[in-house]
């Protein structure tokens, strides 16, 4: 990351005081430590979105964007595995971006979903969320609710190249509860049911231009590709994003947003 910054710090250097932008900070907070296993992986996944997502557009300064992690007591094993969104937003340059975010795990799931190895990616999903993923899309004009249609330019753009050549818009999931609905990638896209913000965690996941597209269209840069995104040791990195976290025994489809979903 520290080249990647370099480089961006010299392009600012030459850029005129009116049209800077400020790299992307995060930074994560807890009222209780996290242990040792943990803060490695609340390490990597700020390594990860600042690199993916590097700063903001022109124009755009947010130092900081201080994102509250904790647990609560939700239902149990399974179903809802964490909620997350901004808690604070700003108005820079045409884009409502946050300042201020949380994820919020259950409890009853967390020790489990370390154990077997997909605390990392359910962490990389609700963080997305955290930095405006899903819930500063009607904020920034860039969907409607209900409509099941992404019409922000460079996330349909991506998704063109991507995935459908013919795409007038990225279909958005209308199944499960609030919380699903409106703000995730349609389990069924032509994107796969692996792609990291798909409402469902299925293995292996895979990060998505598309999905870059999309916080570009919410005023982040969203330049990297998935070739320089950092992952920890031990995870491989595939030409579209993400590679396996580890197998799961079977198959589970759990509603990353929904406390009435049951595993498949």
């Amino acid at each position: 990351m520290v080249p990647v910054r370099t480089c961006l710090v010299c392009a600012l250097v030459l850029t005129p005081l009116s049209a800077r932008a400020s790299l992307l900070d995060i930074v994560f907070q807890s009222p209780q430590a996290p242990t040792p296993s943990q803060q490695v992986l609340l390490d990597n996944a700020e390594v990860f979105w600042e690199t993916a997502l590097g700063g903001y557009q022109p124009g755009i300064d947010i130092p900081t964007v201080r994102i509250d992690v904790g647990a609560f007591d939700a239902d149990g094993e399974f179903g809802l595995l964490a909620v997350a969104g901004p808690t604070a937003t700003v108005d820079a340059a045409g884009f409502v971006l946050p300042t201020r975010g949380f994820v919020d795990f259950d409890t009853s799931d967390l020790a489990r979903l370390e154990t077997d190895g997909t605390l990392f990616g359910v962490l990389l999903h609700e963080v997305a969320h955290a930095l405006g993923f899903g819930t500063l899309w009607e904020e920034n004009g860039l969907y409607a609710a209900g409509s099941g249609a992404y019409t922000g330019t460079e996330g349909v753009g991506a998704y063109r190249q991507e995935f459908d050549p013919t795409a007038t818009s990225v279909p958005v999931e209308l199944d499960g509860a609030r919380g699903t609905i409106d703000a995730h990638w349609d389990e069924t896209w032509a994107g796969g049911q692996g792609a990291l913000m798909t409402g469902f965690i299925d293995t292996p996941l895979f990060l998505t231009e598309t999905t870059l597209g999309s916080f570009r269209d919410l005023g982040y840069n969203g330049q990297a590709t998935a070739a320089v995104v950092p992952l920890p040791a031990g995870l491989v990195l595939g030409l579209s994003g993400l590679a396996a976290f580890g197998s799961l025994a079977r198959r589970r489809k759990k509603d990353l947003r929904d406390p009435q979903s049951e595993p498949a």
